[in-house]
């Protein structure tokens, strides 16, 4: 019954106090005080002493209580700087390749280091900055040796460049352990966290960086340096208040984030709006292929991905599976999009390329997978080797340009298709983004399945007319 707790003590009344009149149509109207289960419960109706006592309960974990369970704006374990206890909490939705953050974040550091603010950082990348989320993670990785603030800031200085190899000089320059750094970035808890962040900037209405919460009061773009010491100067003041009043300094944030924190406006009246449905001419030539071959194909699933992605790795499971459940009259098809800050993503795939010339490419397919904390040449040869694929003849066949040009077109085939990140997918040239897990995937094939089976009957179409019939149909249509 915390939460009732807190409701009350907020709205500054309790069931023992005689010197307030219940409000109208409150809550408190519905709460019989008297009845002994009530008493049981809600220590407020107890007595004046009881109360006080729960008062004293409250404090002492509200803060924890509020600002991780009930808070619009948890701060968790997010990176935070500035004293603990400050009067002034600035939440600070930011993006490190957004240049307006990059003067924000220096002037809300200098404020954080002079002690005048706490200073919560979380992650807002922005889909159009193609290098946001690599940052993000290089500092996520950062934060496990304790220098998150030390990488942002350098991120922020060096945003005409965020490519995985300057991402590592960072860390190299800053004094950290490489490999360690290496080894964290990109896993899953650092992918969890970036879309955490970005889930509650959504539900709290942030659609543009950067973005903060200044004890709870909404500050959306940059402003110059001495508008922001106006509007912490102006919060200090509030806060001061209850601080005057006897409220403890720790219990300061939630009680000015309860007050302030209006929920971003919402236009009644007006249908949300729909994400648009991206249709692509997706080209199969040449690709790997597994299920439903030649007159049989219905759905094709043409699958954008890297080896050293970790999402790319949960995909290939779950695809594997559908496609097997699907393979009568479904076909996968595997493209090759290596990110930039996966450093050995581009051997992996030439490597692959190799076991598909023995015809391996599947085998050696999850072989990759299976195995993306060892993707170094020694290793893939290895893997290789396991499948009947000679070290000499893989050397050779690695050491052949034609597959160094193929991925280079394959990498130029994505942009083409504007495929910003992996894995991306093409089911029946219709585009889905991310891992599959919520069933509308299996909708999608089933769709397309039944549609491929009308448009074949219509007009007599099998094989690559047919899957041809179908991009053009949903181009047209969707």
């Amino acid at each position: 019954m915390k939460y009732f707790s807190i409701f009350f003590l907020l709205l500054g009344f309790s069931c023992a106090s005689k010197q307030h009149p219940k409000p109208e149509n409150t809550l408190a109207q519905t709460i019989n005080c008297a009845a002994p289960s009530t008493l049981k419960m809600i220590t407020f109706c107890a007595s004046p002493q009881a109360a006080d006592q729960a008062t004293l309960n409250l404090q002492i974990d509200n803060k924890k209580t509020f600002e991780n369970s009930f808070s619009p704006l948890p701060i968790q374990n997010s990176p935070s700087l500035g004293p603990d206890d400050a009067l002034v909490t600035v939440i600070m939705f930011s993006d490190l390749e957004c240049p307006f953050c990059k003067d924000t974040h220096k002037i809300m550091v200098k404020m954080a280091q002079e002690k005048k603010i706490r200073l919560v950082f979380k992650h807002a990348p922005m889909p159009f900055h193609q290098s946001a989320i690599p940052a993000s993670l290089g500092a996520i990785s950062a934060a496990q040796q304790e220098k998150f603030w030390e990488f942002a800031s350098m991120a922020f200085e060096n945003q005409a460049d965020l490519s995985g190899p300057k991402l590592t000089q960072f860390a190299t320059k800053m004094g950290l352990d490489v490999e360690r750094w290496k080894s964290d970035f990109g896993n899953k808890d650092a992918i969890g966290n970036i879309e955490n962040d970005m889930v509650l900037a959504r539900s709290v209405g942030v659609n543009a960086t950067p973005t903060m919460f200044v004890n709870g009061v909404r500050i959306v773009g940059a402003f110059p340096e001495a508008e922001f010491k106006k509007i912490i100067a102006t919060q200090n003041k509030n806060a001061q208040k209850l601080v005057d009043a006897g409220v403890k300094r720790e219990d300061v944030h939630w009680r000015m984030l309860s007050v302030n924190y209006q929920p971003a406006e919402v236009i009644a009246d007006e249908a949300p709006l729909e994400e648009d449905i991206v249709v692509k001419n997706v080209p199969i030539d040449g690709a790997p292929t597994k299920g439903a071959k030649g007159d049989d194909v219905l759905v094709t699933v043409v699958q954008f991905s890297d080896f050293q992605c970790p999402l790319c790795q949960s995909a290939h499971v779950k695809t594997k599976q559908i496609i097997a459940e699907n393979a009568s009259d479904t076909r996968m098809v595997f493209r090759h999009f290596p990110l930039p800050f996966h450093e050995d993503a581009d051997v992996a795939a030439v490597a692959s390329m190799v076991a598909q010339g023995f015809g391996k490419f599947w085998e050696y397919n999850d072989l990759l997978f299976t195995n993306q904390d060892a993707l170094d040449y020694e290793a893939l040869a290895g893997y290789a080797k396991r499948l009947g694929i000679s070290k000499r003849k893989f050397k050779k066949a690695f050491k052949n340009k034609k597959n160094t040009e193929r991925l280079a077109k394959e990498v130029e085939l994505a942009q083409d298709l504007a495929v910003q990140g992996t894995p991306t997918y093409f089911i029946n040239g219709i585009m889905v983004l991310g891992l599959p897990s919520d069933g509308s995937f299996e909708a999608l094939i089933e769709s397309q399945r039944t549609l491929a089976k009308k448009i074949a009957k219509e007009k007599g179409l099998k094989g690559e007319d047919l899957y041809q019939a179908l991009l053009q149909f949903n181009a047209n249509n969707l």
